[in-house]
């Protein structure tokens, strides 16, 4: 009470039931941070953390809000939810490029739709886990990443 946080409130208010009673998902989605940046280059550790904040966010708050549809293996995550993620991802182009920004698509959804069940693992962290695999086998192939000059400024 003595020091309160003015987004407290609002915080509280997006988290589920569930969640309230769990381990703060902002560990794990911290966890994730920590990994993304000890192991992966700048540009796709953003496209990682991009997915993270961005396309996660907008999949919980769409689907809470406006899910009725249920996916049939996991009656927590809805396909509106889902789509709306799958949506917001195509933004991690903008720092990896068009085809290491697909496969940040394909982790989001890979991701969004096993989560909490069948694996009973934060997605927060599972991005980045998955990331970490996905992009360094790209970068094994020899694939490169590209960005956006004027997104940065050169």
């Amino acid at each position: 009470r003595t020091f309160y946080m003015p987004i407290t409130h609002t915080m509280l208010s997006l988290l589920r039931p569930k969640e309230l009673e769990s381990t703060c998902s902002s560990i794990e989605m911290t966890m994730g941070f920590t990994i993304a940046s000890f192991f992966l280059p700048p540009l796709p550790m953003m496209a990682i953390s991009y997915i993270i904040v961005f396309s996660d966010t907008f999949a919980s708050q769409i689907g809470m809000r406006f899910g009725k549809t249920k996916l049939p293996w996991n009656k927590a995550k809805s396909v509106q939810g889902t789509f709306a993620g799958f949506i917001v991802s195509f933004g991690s182009m903008l720092f990896v490029g068009p085809i290491w920004g697909l496969v940040c698509v394909f982790i989001f959804v890979f991701v969004d739709v096993i989560t909490e069940y069948p694996i009973p693992l934060s997605d927060n962290l599972l991005y980045a886990i998955l990331g970490l695999v996905l992009f360094y086998f790209l970068a094994f192939l020899g694939v490169p990443y590209t960005y956006q000059p004027w997104l940065f400024g050169f």
